[in-house]
């Protein structure tokens, strides 16, 4: 696996502030820490408490507790909300058959080996298919929903960062403006691809125009 220097940089930085199990499971997920100071103030006791619970469960393996609390975040504040807002806006009705709770709460009382087998998940579910798909296509790499959010930010969405960088909101006393600004600045002369990180607190300071 080849790794350019931003990739290494950023495990870096994860790997200095990874402490434990939650630690872990919050570098894979957050974009920001509370080193990189982004925000203007700290929000660390601000806090998902169905996760905490969730990483307290001793009678959770580690893979099993982010598996969870990727069930409760993840799938449904993520990955469910672009299916349906993509789906929807092409008038196309979508469903999700391995959500149905008969197969959720199946699922779960299988062991943690016939999901997860040299680092290859979905063990079922490639046994059954094997039958039925040609092998090539079982162990094509996965292909999600993400954007080109680096050229995007440079390109057509240029025009809008640079306005909200001029516009002033009482938001700017939540975010460090004066480090999001360097940051941009870095992204738009590609100095570093910096999009994944700029883009929350686009989306956080876009919604904070709107309903603050």
């Amino acid at each position: 696996i080849e790794l350019n220097n931003n990739s290494l940089e950023k495990i870096k930085i994860k790997l200095l502030n990874i402490n434990n199990q939650k630690d872990y499971y919050n570098s894979l997920t957050n974009e920001w820490t509370a080193e990189n100071k982004i925000l203007s103030k700290n929000f660390n006791k601000y806090t998902n408490y169905e996760v905490d619970e969730i990483f307290n469960n001793k009678n959770l393996l580690f893979e099993e507790k982010m598996m969870l609390s990727d069930f409760i975040t993840y799938l449904t504040d993520d990955i469910l909300c672009k299916v349906d807002r993509a789906s929807m806006h092409n008038s196309i009705e979508s469903r999700s058959p391995f959500l149905d709770h008969k197969v959720v709460e199946r699922s779960w009382e299988f062991p943690l080996s016939s999901k997860i087998s040299n680092n290859i998940g979905k063990v079922i579910l490639r046994e059954i298919l094997d039958d039925f798909v040609p092998k090539q296509l079982l162990s094509n790499t996965k292909s999600g929903f993400g954007l080109p959010i680096d050229e995007l930010l440079r390109t057509t969405l240029k025009p809008f960062v640079e306005d909200m960088i001029l516009s002033s909101h009482k938001s700017e006393n939540l975010i460090n403006m004066g480090k999001f600004k360097n940051l941009w600045d870095m992204h738009k002369s590609r100095k570093k691809n910096l999009g994944e990180k700029l883009w929350p607190i686009i989306v956080f300071k876009q919604w904070s125009q709107n309903n603050l």
